[in-house]
């Protein structure tokens, strides 16, 4: 009898273990939220990469525009500089002694690294253009 009372109280020792055993990592995944935080830091910064991977493309994109509006700015300031100078040649009665703008007619960049400026709208450049301007006044990157 001894015996059995003695198997019966281990058995119910070790069930009892068991149970507590059970019970301490049920209440430290509850209480120690440690892979919940783990993966809700993953997740928030997930959200922040792609909020910093969009903010650089509209940086990019600005630069880009950026880029494209003063290469066209350029031009245009070319072609007035020219039209002045070419006026002032053909008008004044003599001949004048100022040295002419020598600008090169080529590409600042490389061919490979140049993109195609953004295309104006619709009626945008006829509305602009002076009188008497041929295709050959214009600059080669608009032809």
């Amino acid at each position: 009898m001894i015996g059995e009372e003695a198997a019966w109280n281990w058995g119910l020792a070790l069930i009892g273990f068991a149970c507590g055993l059970i019970a301490g990592l049920g209440l430290a995944y509850v209480l120690l939220p440690g892979s919940r935080l783990a993966r809700r830091a993953l997740e928030e910064r997930d959200s922040v990469q792609n909020e910093l991977d969009e903010f650089r493309r509209t940086v990019d994109e600005h630069f880009q525009k950026t880029s494209d509006m003063f290469h066209d700015l350029t031009v245009r300031y070319r072609q007035v500089y020219e039209h002045l100078s070419e006026g002032a040649q053909s008008l004044v009665r003599e001949p004048l002694t100022a040295p002419r703008l020598e600008v090169p007619d080529r590409p600042l960049l490389p061919a490979d690294t140049q993109t195609e400026p953004p295309e104006s709208p619709p009626g945008a450049r006829e509305a602009g253009e002076a009188p008497g301007r041929t295709d050959d006044d214009e600059a080669p990157e608009r032809r």
